[in-house]
């Protein structure tokens, strides 16, 4: 109870508050490059027909698995973010970039809520003793 009693509650409040806030605002704004990271890491190939709408379920079932699994790269690899990117926009718009953003914002902000809190407190521990 001694450790808690150098804590003001309201201040306590405050940074929590601030925590949610700045965690909810990163993931959100920095969402559509996950999104692209993700889409270039796991090696998605941007399918050969750039038409809106045209996703990679249907072209597979035209295609085969095999052609799809090809990238459209040079040599055959995969292509970058800003392909990536441009693909995106067609085939999902605006949406697209911002497709998982609930439980990304949902996991985030609670964890920069609770590690801005800790610091602040764990600063005013040092500083009063």
């Amino acid at each position: 109870k001694d450790v808690l009693s150098h804590l003001t509650w309201p201040a306590a409040a405050v940074h929590l508050a601030s925590g949610l806030v700045a965690g909810a605002m990163a993931a959100f704004v920095t969402q559509p490059v996950d999104v692209l990271k993700t889409r270039v890491q796991t090696a998605m190939p941007i399918p050969p027909c750039h038409e809106p709408g045209r996703h990679a379920d249907v072209l597979m079932e035209h295609k085969g698995r095999e052609a799809m699994s090809k990238g459209s790269g040079p040599n055959g690899d995969s292509p970058g973010m800003l392909a990536h990117g441009r693909y995106l926009l067609k085939a999902e718009g605006m949406r697209g970039f911002f497709r998982g953003v609930v439980p990304r914002v949902c996991m985030t902000a609670p964890s920069s809520a609770l590690s801005l809190f800790l610091y602040e407190y764990t600063l005013q521990l040092a500083q009063n003793r």
